[in-house]
């Protein structure tokens, strides 16, 4: 799922000029997303023991 936010970031990231406005919201919510879904693989791996 990583793999997909990490794709639609760099395409936010590639269409900057045209988003103008929008690219700073976008790109801070695709970051936060992407803050959220790591420390959830985190938790994971720390419920599962795995290291």
């Amino acid at each position: 799922m990583i793999g997909a936010y990490l794709g639609i970031h760099e395409k936010i990231v590639d269409a900057k000029d045209e988003l103008k406005y929008e690219f700073y919201q976008l790109e801070h919510k695709i970051r936060h997303i992407l803050q959220d879904e790591q420390e959830h693989i985190t938790e994971l791996k720390l419920l599962f023991g795995i290291k």
